[in-house]
């Protein structure tokens, strides 16, 4: 996320960070989902083909877009301590390493298993309702932002689109 906000000049305000976060999380959870699609199929005793229905069920159904809402807090902690304007450098760091510890820590305890089902569904909802509000909540300030931001286009306007004849 760092080094793809720092590559692309049209990238420069700190919500940048999730929507860049976001879309390697997605890139991520769809190789994610292919790789574990092709082991669950193999390790299926009746049929392969079951078992790659079976495991992408259950992923689709127990954490849709987990890597992509996890990758998206932390690129917003990478974000706003890159663009945001007029904070010290304790901030912009507790920023950066606020938000990755709190995405590593919703995926080691998305990871971590009990040998009790009731206790892994418990985690389960207990992550969902940290980390889905918390993206709802992020995702719709992103957007806030956006659109008061009036200082800086953010796509060419129709001069540059013109062609020179």
């Amino acid at each position: 996320v760092f080094f793809v906000l720092l590559a692309f000049r049209q990238l420069n305000r700190p919500w940048h960070g999730w929507v860049v976060g976001a879309t390697i999380g997605m890139g991520f959870e769809a190789l994610e989902n292919i790789m574990y699609g092709i082991t669950g199929g193999v390790m299926h005793p009746a049929s392969d083909w079951i078992g790659l229905w079976q495991t992408w069920g259950i992923r689709l159904i127990a954490g849709p877009g987990l890597h992509v809402f996890l990758t998206g807090l932390a690129g917003w902690g990478i974000g706003w301590a890159i663009f945001a304007a007029y904070r010290p450098l304790r901030w912009r760091l507790a920023m950066i390493f606020g938000f990755l510890f709190l995405a590593f820590a919703l995926h080691f305890a998305w990871n971590y298993t009990f040998s009790s089902e009731v206790l892994l569904v418990i985690k389960a909802v207990l992550v969902a309702l940290v980390l889905y509000p918390l993206s709802i909540y992020l995702i719709i300030r992103g957007n806030r932002l956006a659109k008061q931001d009036s200082s800086y286009s953010y796509s060419p306007g129709t001069e540059s689109l013109r062609t020179v004849v």
